[in-house]
């Protein structure tokens, strides 16, 4: 596992570096002294290793959200390699593998919502798709406020808009909540 991490590190050096259509595996191979036939054992080509890129850090999101923190620092966290990669990140955005950016910031931006969603779910009895729906929808929201700041060119402080965004929205979640408890008591009503 040494050496699949070391073409992943050195495929985000380079990708901060140069576009992603100017990467090549055999100047990859050069970088980590590989062979091509040791880059195939672990991919099968350089976006397989875009794609794990971003397959890692979500579930190194997924491993370090803590449910006891608040919206703003979980999301800051788990959009780091945004933040850290600026350069990389805005080469992916003006590729062809634009969609496997959106992915990742949609997984991203579920493990946040869904943590914070559910804990402030926590002892309340609403309904299972009336929290995914919710979940849903401010996921959608985060990634295409992601989407859309990476195409203006990731100008401002992430860290200022993502903990102003936080005091903007916050209640709402628990405001949903709220209707879906009244939702639920007046179908059991009716």
């Amino acid at each position: 596992m040494k050496t699949k991490k070391l073409i992943v590190d050195t495929f985000l050096k380079d990708l901060n570096e140069r576009e992603l259509n100017k990467i090549t595996i055999t100047a990859l191979c050069k970088e980590c002294s590989i062979n091509r036939n040791t880059f195939y054992y672990y991919f099968d080509d350089i976006y397989s290793v875009l794609t794990e890129v971003f397959r890692s850090h979500v579930e190194k999101v997924v491993n370090e959200i803590d449910a006891t923190q608040g919206f703003a620092q979980s999301f800051e966290k788990a959009i780091s390699l945004v933040i850290e990669n600026k350069v990389a990140i805005n080469h992916v955005y003006d590729s062809l593998k634009r969609e496997a950016l959106e992915e990742y910031l949609f997984a991203v931006s579920k493990v946040v919502v869904q943590s914070y969603v559910l804990q402030k779910t926590h002892c309340k009895s609403v309904l299972e798709e009336d929290v995914d729906l919710i979940i849903y929808f401010y996921q959608c929201a985060l990634t295409e406020m992601m989407m859309q700041w990476i195409k203006h060119g990731l100008h401002g402080k992430a860290s200022e808009r993502i903990y102003r965004l936080a005091f903007l929205m916050d209640g709402h979640v628990e405001q949903c909540l709220k209707k879906a408890l009244i939702g639920k008591a007046q179908e059991v009503v009716s």
